[in-house]
């Protein structure tokens, strides 16, 4: 995901309650069974050590690198093309673009004929407004791998062969994520002209204006906002889009394989990548992740800043909650760095109440024609459009905050003395004894000794 925007299909984060595949599927009838029989145990409770993990990508690119030689076969027969010998710069073209079409609309526009590919490409760039330049990129691309092939050994006269061109669209898949974050970045922008100043939330009033305009983009239904979690419904009166939750929601990536689709990248992973590095353990005290994140600045907050007074309560109730230090790989740490930086870091939801879902499968699972709002919906929210003024304090106070917790397995959660007995402790266990169940045998003490020693209005749960 850092490297090429990849989001790989069944890889995804744990707050997906149904992936489209799960990770022990990806890679059924296309990968050796020995490796799919040692992932799927691996996943029984064991986990991946490093080695498993080093085979298992390795695995994965292999077949993702062997489906573009497939996928273009599939263009160069359709195109009446030979895959030996040499072709003209013409076919190249075409053949790229036959290809392209396919790839970035995940197998819905196929050119089937010469004759057909104007046509398919006149529905896809009505479908897609960006493919003139994702087109135009391209062949910038080819041309810069052509000077530098050139460069490496000017004595040789290429000339255009099926070969070249797998090789080259192998790399256009491993680039295309820069050039798809552009226009991430642009959509950031734009979302952050018409938010509530410092909340990283646009009213739906403002958020629909677009799309009564005119604009294709910003039309997606309150159902669908709230489905893919990029909705914030705290106030209903005045329900908001949460800036990273909807620039990192599957409406906004391409297709590409089968394996992937590529997507905007996760601006707050750099974050906790230096937060990790800073702390250089799975935890940390409030006082340390304090000092860390006020000199730590992102592409909408300036550093070095004093933390608000609400910032450095929440973060004391976290360590509160956990024995006196954060764990830096649990909901609520993320939930914290949500607010800290509202523009980058997307606010972690629990598990299952999320769907990384496209439009169009959305559409399938809940059979309805579209996703977007009509336009007597968006209409009656601009109407209703209400102006708040808010502190810099009320704005922190007003973003959403949720005392429940998650965490990776491996965090040792220090035991606590529990404030109840009686009945609702008895509850309480019975309560745990019932998620261990689903746990793999290897954490189940583990988890029971964190889970048993929660207070009763807190909520803690374990991934594995």
């Amino acid at each position: 995901m850092h490297k090429h925007g990849w989001y790989v299909n069944g890889l995804g984060a744990a707050t997906d309650s149904n992936d489209t595949s799960t990770s022990t599927t990806i890679m059924k009838d296309r990968a050796p069974a020995f490796i799919q029989h040692i992932f799927e145990q691996r996943l029984g409770g064991q986990g991946l050590n490093r080695h498993d993990l080093a085979v298992f990508a390795a695995t994965l690119t292999d077949l993702i690198h062997h489906e573009v030689g497939g996928n273009m076969e599939k263009a160069y027969a359709a195109l009446e093309l030979p895959t030996n010998g040499h072709v003209t710069e013409q076919e190249f073209d075409m053949a790229s673009k036959a290809y392209l079409l396919n790839y970035l609309s995940g197998g819905a526009e196929e050119v089937t004929s010469r004759e057909e590919l104007p046509a398919v490409e006149g529905k896809w760039e009505g479908d897609y407004p960006a493919w003139q330049e994702t087109w135009m990129w391209a062949s910038d691309l080819k041309h810069t791998v052509d000077a530098a092939d050139q460069l490496s050994n000017p004595f040789v006269q290429r000339q255009r062969t099926f070969e070249q061109q797998v090789s080259f669209l192998q790399d256009f898949g491993h680039r295309l994520g820069t050039f798809q974050n552009l226009e991430c970045r642009k959509l950031k922008d734009q979302l952050g002209d018409l938010e509530d100043l410092g909340t990283g939330r646009v009213p739906l009033s403002r958020f629909y204006r677009g799309g009564l305009d005119g604009e294709w983009q910003f039309t997606e239904s309150v159902e669908y906002l709230r489905h893919i979690g990029a909705l914030d419904e705290t106030n209903p009166k005045r329900m908001s889009v949460m800036i990273p939750n909807y620039i990192q929601s599957q409406s906004n990536c391409l297709a590409g394989s089968s394996f992937y689709s590529v997507c905007c990248s996760n601006e707050c992973e750099d974050l906790l990548g230096h937060v990790e590095e800073a702390v250089g353990e799975p935890s940390a005290s409030p006082m340390q992740l304090a000092s860390i994140v006020s000199k730590l600045h992102s592409d909408t907050v300036d550093a070095p800043r004093n933390l608000s007074t609400v910032l450095l309560n929440r973060l004391g109730e976290i360590a509160q909650l956990h024995g006196g230090t954060v764990p830096l790989h649990g909901r609520l740490f993320a939930q914290w760095m949500h607010h800290a930086y509202p523009r980058e870091c997307p606010f972690p939801h629990v598990i299952g109440a999320t769907n990384r879902m496209s439009a169009d499968e959305w559409m399938d699972a809940m059979d309805v024609d579209s996703a977007e709002a009509t336009e007597e919906e968006m209409s009656m929210l601009v109407k209703f459009e209400e102006q708040d003024v808010m502190t810099a304090e009320g704005k922190a106070q007003a973003l959403p905050w949720t005392m429940a917790e998650e965490l990776v397995a491996g965090h040792l959660v220090k035991p606590q003395v529990s404030p109840s007995s009686g009945p609702a402790q008895v509850l309480r266990i019975a309560l745990a004894l019932l998620v261990l169940g689903s746990l793999a045998a290897p954490m189940a003490q583990h988890g029971k000794s964190a889970l048993s020693s929660q207070g009763s209005n807190k909520i803690e749960r374990h991934l594995v």
